[in-house]
């Protein structure tokens, strides 16, 4: 990954590493909950803080409502922890270039400053990322291997145009058929890249159910650690949009860009993965809910459950709809979809998680287990079926480099979800000796 100055932790949703000790016992005695999911009925009426609010208008507001909006920033208005947001949820760079020119001497200098500094790194580093996108896109094609690129820069052509550099992103995630993921991972090697995460040392059964514990595999551009994941499927949990590639590749368009041509994902299965990534993560990020009301506007629909062809996995749609139903009703030009009452509670959590974002936890520990056991219940509540429940179960007791030692398919899964915590502790006990 990029180097990147950060007040804390606010990289990319990074899969949590899995040393840790014994699961089963700690779920068995595990109590509370460390994500605020679970929050009290006094939380449905919670709207967004004056901060929140106006780092949603810098987003999703147009130049006039924008200007409005700063040029009425309330008394007691806390710039210190406006900053903050911006920060934790990667949206400093468009803040500092839409919002630090309008405020004037309002913001602090110094705010005012660091959010016009990153600005222009966040601007360099879109066009490098747009850069080593494109080329890849071309590197694949010519090998024959279509492409699809996930957020990111496509995301930026598709619904931030004709300022797609607003739309930071901090890592480059390129969709590829199962199929063809051994030659793309050839091409890309080709490329220069290198691979971090090296599945070829798997043994050949391994190697299945590897592919099925990790959808992505990372690969590092050397000199300036540019992050490039490579999917073989579109989602972690291969149950939540389980439709082929090819099916996939029909809901795509091709987007014009200065270095070339990149692809996209468009119409419901887009909006469909848009909300599956802003729910899926211990950790929520508005930038990801902005992604959202920009495509319903971009699609002019009222909501995600009126667009997106769910096939009868309505839940995190619903979800999604709740969330913004809380979130634009202050900010000008969002449309606001209709919420279910069932919902009222979860979305309140999820706005007084945006209000107080939490670092995206990148290992996985003891004391930190109660709460990923909290979000993967509420995973499987949102989950379109019963695989995809058992899914998240394997998952949160399993590791993909467990497959390098039991050398086992799919179909012992169980056994790997039985043996799993016992395969961590033992990892856990080598690093501590060593």
């Amino acid at each position: 990954m990029a180097n990147r100055k950060r007040p804390c932790n606010h990289g990319r949703a990074a899969r949590p590493g899995r040393d840790t000790t014994a699961m089963v016992y700690a779920i068995l005695h595990a109590s509370g909950n460390g994500n605020s999911v679970h929050s009290d009925d006094n939380m449905i009426g919670v709207r967004p803080s004056p901060e929140l609010t106006l780092l949603l208008a810098c987003d999703l507001s147009g130049g006039a409502a924008l200007q409005a909006a700063a040029g009425a920033v309330p008394v007691g208005f806390d710039w210190d922890r406006f900053g903050h947001l911006a920060f934790a949820h990667d949206m400093a760079g468009i803040v500092g270039a839409r919002l630090v020119p309008l405020v004037g001497e309002a913001m602090p200098a110094g705010l005012a400053e660091e959010l016009t500094t990153l600005r222009r790194s966040e601007v360099a580093m879109s066009m490098t990322q747009l850069e080593l996108t494109a080329r890849l896109t071309r590197a694949l094609d010519a090998s024959g291997i279509a492409a699809i690129i996930l957020k990111g820069a496509a995301l930026g052509h598709l619904l931030y145009a004709p300022c797609p550099e607003w739309r930071n992103s901090l890592d480059i995630d390129i969709l590829v058929s199962p199929d063809q993921r051994e030659r793309a991972e050839a091409v890309l090697l080709g490329a220069g890249l290198t691979c971090g995460d090296p599945a070829g040392r798997v043994p050949l059964r391994g190697r299945a159910m590897r592919l099925l514990l990790q959808n992505a595999g990372d690969f590092i551009v050397p000199h300036s650690g540019q992050l490039v994941e490579l999917h073989h499927r579109i989602c972690r949990n291969p149950y939540w949009l389980s439709a082929p590639f090819d099916a996939l590749l029909g809901q795509s368009v091709v987007l014009e860009t200065a270095y070339g041509p990149i692809r996209s994902l468009t119409g419901p299965v887009l909006l469909n993965y848009l909300c599956w990534h802003a729910l899926a993560h211990m950790g929520y990020r508005l930038k990801w809910f902005c992604d959202l009301a920009r495509a319903l506007r971009h699609f002019a629909t009222p909501g995600c459950v009126a667009f997106a062809e769910a096939g009868g996995a309505l839940r995190h749609l619903e979800l999604a709809d709740a969330v913004l139903a809380r979130l634009l009703p202050g900010v000008d030009g969002g449309m606001v979809p209709a919420a279910k009452p069932c919902w009222n509670r979860r979305a309140a959590a999820i706005v007084a998680d945006l209000e107080d974002p939490r670092d995206i936890p990148t290992q996985r520990s003891l004391a930190g287990l109660p709460a990923e056991l909290a979000f993967r219940l509420f995973l499987a509540r949102l989950a379109p079926g019963g695989r995809a429940r058992a899914f998240e179960l394997l998952d949160l007791t399993s590791d993909p480099r467990d497959a390098a030692v039991l050398g086992l398919g799919p179909r012992f899964a169980p056994l790997y979800a039985a043996l799993g915590p016992f395969l961590a502790l033992r990892r856990m006990t080598k690093a501590r000796r060593a």
